[in-house]
């Protein structure tokens, strides 16, 4: 639960004084990973590729509720469970935040047609891996990607 709030437009200008808690989740089906091109605001609004669903958990929201808002959120209106892995800090030049990170291992086709994942495209590992390092992924997600290889990727 977030206990402090103070508005974003303000905490940017504070630069890193404030961490501000995000939710991001990873799709997984197959094997694969589910990334869709995004707006990048740490590289000056250029695109990256990233997960579909991510979100800032608002003041006195529980992590639970932020994560049903997320899934529930323009087209989707899937009920889907996640699991969670870990959280960290991520600090940038702009801001810090507090990422809680779940994947969602999607593993009926039938739950893929109640999420709208119309903008993107099922990433593999290699695909991925090839193009590390290059601008194309957001740098949260290549952090995260690190990680997912090494576990979650390993047992499909």
């Amino acid at each position: 639960m977030v206990y402090g709030k103070i508005a974003y437009s303000q905490s940017r200008q504070m630069k890193n004084q404030y961490l501000h808690p995000i939710i991001r989740i990873a799709l997984i089906h197959n094997g694969k990973i589910f990334l869709m091109e995004k707006e990048n605001l740490e590289a000056n609004n250029r695109s990256c590729l990233d997960y579909p669903f991510e979100r800032h958990i608002l003041y006195k929201e529980p992590i639970d509720k932020a994560i049903r808002k997320t899934f529930q959120s323009g087209d989707s209106k899937a009920d889907i469970s996640c699991n969670y892995l870990f959280r960290y800090i991520h600090h940038s030049n702009e801001i810090r935040r507090l990422v809680y990170f779940y994947i969602c291992n999607i593993r009926n086709d039938n739950l893929l047609n109640k999420i709208n994942l119309n903008d993107g495209k099922w990433w593999t590992s290699k695909q991925i891996k090839e193009n590390l390092n290059t601008g194309l992924f957001s740098a949260l997600f290549e952090k995260e990607f690190e990680f997912l290889e090494s576990t979650v990727l390993m047992h499909p």
